[in-house]
């Protein structure tokens, strides 16, 4: 006698529709009629039950799979990975949320399209060679591209990551499925440590290079008071040059404790209007913050706000007859512009450079060489475009991808 599990599923599911029919009770016609013609009623009530147990489980079935089918549906639609699903050409089939909002493009407007439409032409021989990879090779093929789309008020493209992988189709013809991640930050955060070991290692060399020289005018001064003391000459001169000596030395030491902090965190996003708001509590002047700074965020060191405070200080001990200081933003191409500007004597043409420099504004905090040095951590510039007589006007020029807003899609 065959087991359970030797059974086929064609028998079994004779054997259950014998076991249901005999549990019926038995019609008139079936009592009635030759032996032929009972056994055909009998071989087609069962075959009967036979068609209605697989109608029950194709509709078990299909209701599975439609629940299957909208599980799929909606990871495929709310995962934080942007998915699409490529046919031939790179043409978009199918496309999830989170991979609109990397594109910048509505999902409807991405189906039928073209991926290499959307990527960096740079990129179209590499992603050529990885499309086929993954439609041919049916292996994970991992790659990295940039698109070059992105919304009009952000910056540079992004850096994308595609990991593709082959899938079956009805049709038999190449199609895949390509999961795609935002590695922007990644590699913003790259570019700014390598922009930090470059501006630390000038730092030290600067700063060994003016100790040193402090150390030679100290020694040379002491030399010459040990002269004077044996000639009984005034030494009056010679220490004053010690003193002013040890004061450059210690403030040196101070400007370099600064840097302690300096680029010790990765580069984060910051609220512009939040930075400014926590600086101006410290200032006497009076402060306006313009609405054009309310949704914006900026791609920054953790010391920007070091970057305000010293501008602000400017603004309070270097502007003469200065009422207040207005920070505003505007976008110049993609390009972002955050400008703090205040109405009091400015700075003179021949200076508008020079303030930027190592050394100028030491002895008054971090000093505008150390505003410069955060700010381009990650490659923000800053310049004076004030005029003399009518106020000074820093500008901070941020690049595309550096700068957004808060209400658009990351």
């Amino acid at each position: 006698m065959k087991t359970d599990d030797e059974v086929c599923p064609g028998e079994r599911l004779r054997k259950t529709a014998e076991e249901q029919l005999a549990r019926k009770e038995p019609e008139p016609l079936c009592q009635s009629g030759t032996p032929g013609d009972q056994k055909l009623i009998y071989e087609l009530q069962v075959h009967q039950i036979e068609l209605e147990l697989q109608n029950e489980e194709l509709i078990t079935a299909k209701q599975g799979a439609d629940e299957l089918r909208q599980e799929y549906q909606t990871l495929f639609d709310v995962a934080p990975v942007g998915y699409l699903v490529l046919g031939q050409n790179s043409t978009i089939l199918r496309c999830n949320r989170r991979a609109a909002e990397l594109f910048g493009t509505p999902e409807d407007h991405m189906i039928g399209r073209r991926l290499a439409v959307f990527l960096d032409p740079a990129t179209l021989t590499a992603f050529n060679t990885f499309f086929m990879d993954c439609c041919r090779n049916k292996k994970k093929i991992p790659c990295e591209f940039v698109s070059c789309l992105a919304p009009a008020s952000l910056s540079d493209p992004r850096h994308l990551h595609f990991f593709g992988k082959s899938i079956p189709s009805a049709d038999h013809q190449g199609q895949c499925i390509v999961a795609i991640s935002d590695v922007t930050d990644l590699y913003q955060y790259q570019d700014a440590l390598g922009e930090i070991n470059r501006k630390l290692h000038l730092l030290s060399n600067i700063t060994r290079h003016d100790v040193l020289n402090q150390v030679a005018i100290l020694a040379a001064s002491l030399e010459l008071i040990r002269m004077k003391i044996k000639e009984g000459a005034p030494i009056d001169e010679d220490l004053a040059m010690c003193e002013s000596s040890k004061e450059a030395t210690v403030r040196l030491i101070e400007f370099t404790r600064g840097y302690e902090r300096f680029g010790v965190g990765k580069p984060i996003w910051q609220s512009a209007r939040m930075v400014v708001e926590t600086v101006q509590q410290k200032t006497a002047l009076s402060v306006t913050v313009d609405p054009s700074l309310d949704a914006i965020e900026v791609y920054a060191d953790m010391m920007l706000s070091s970057v305000f405070s010293n501008m602000f200080q400017n603004a309070e001990q270097h502007g003469g007859h200065n009422s207040g200081i207005t920070v505003s933003f505007h976008q110049k191409d993609r390009e972002g512009v955050i400008v703090v500007e205040d109405d009091g004597t400015g700075i003179p043409d021949d200076m508008k450079e020079l303030i930027f420099g190592y050394g100028a504004g030491v002895g008054t905090g971090l000093g505008l060489f150390f505003c410069s040095e955060i700010l381009g951590i990650t490659g923000i510039s800053v310049c004076e475009a004030g005029l003399p007589g009518d106020g000074a006007r820093f500008e901070l020029h941020i690049p595309a991808g550096v700068w957004r807003c808060r209400n658009e899609p990351l």
